[in-house]
């Protein structure tokens, strides 16, 4: 209850919408492994970035897969998510498309959910406006993971490379013969550098030293950047297989069984607490 005032306060929503996320809040909090007072976090955490109590409904649930799937915090969960939504200018109703992004990226390389946060929040602004979708960005800071380079520091010299690529005016723009605007482009533009024998002098050069290491290891694994994002674009329902597959186990049956319980809990309060 004191957490759903919290919501309201935030989002400003109407007795209406209101009364819609309070019960969404508690039927999730019955069923899934979230409780009712996590599950009204989650909301508060959106609608502190702006989300309306419909859009609200439209990502909670594919949220409450992605931390069932990832075992992370759902209230930490829900903020990255909402962020890297609004960061990508993409729909609430695309929370499932950016949630399974994380979910696949996490089981697929060095990322969690602390990395990505880190690096998106740097990387991800950049990105949407060198034409970088998110599927690309996350491959890219997967393929930096990989290569030990996460959180911020991967994510301020993925912001530096985008800012050089599409800079018109930059040594690393001038010597790729013009300005760079998305994943087809980058990788067609590192294998010619890689096979052209490009190497760190030349990197140092052209990028800050932050930003070299980052760069020539995505030049090195240029390969297999393509494919790494055409997966993730094709992840549809990761999170929720991922979640399901979790909680297919006697501990999963018993934390549910808790939700339900503390389900029934706030049913018998708001019964009898007038009496």
């Amino acid at each position: 209850e004191a957490t759903m005032a919290g919501v309201r306060a935030i989002s400003g929503a109407t007795d209406e919408e209101f009364k819609a996320l309070e019960e969404s809040a508690l039927e999730l909090g019955r069923s899934t492994i979230f409780s009712a007072s996590q599950v009204a976090k989650l909301q508060e955490e959106f609608a502190r970035l702006g989300f309306t109590s419909q859009q609200i409904q439209a990502a909670q649930s594919a949220t409450i897969d992605l931390a069932a799937a990832t075992g992370e915090d759902l209230a930490n969960a829900s903020a990255t998510a909402g962020s890297v939504i609004r960061a990508f200018g993409l729909e609430a109703e695309q929370a499932g498309r950016v949630v399974d992004v994380m979910a696949d990226s996490f089981t697929g390389s060095a990322l969690n959910l602390e990395r990505f946060t880190q690096s998106m929040k740097f990387a991800a602004p950049v990105a949407r406006a060198t034409g970088f979708t998110v599927e690309e960005t996350t491959a890219l800071l997967m393929k930096l993971a990989d290569a030990g380079l996460t959180g911020s520091i991967a994510g301020n010299a993925l912001k530096n490379i985008f800012l050089e690529l599409g800079n018109s005016s930059s040594k690393l723009s001038k010597e790729l013969g013009g300005p760079v605007k998305g994943m087809d482009e980058l990788v067609e533009n590192l294998i010619k550098l890689r096979d052209g024998g490009f190497g760190a002098a030349q990197a140092s050069e052209l990028l800050n030293k932050r930003a070299t290491p980052p760069f020539l290891a995505l030049m090195n694994s240029a390969d297999g950047l393509e494919k790494v994002a055409l997966d993730l674009a094709l992840a549809d329902g990761a999170a929720r297989e991922m979640a399901a597959i979790r909680l297919d186990t006697l501990e999963g049956d018993i934390i549910i069984l808790q939700s339900a319980m503390e389900g029934l809990g706030i049913a018998l309060s708001d019964t009898f607490d007038k009496t």
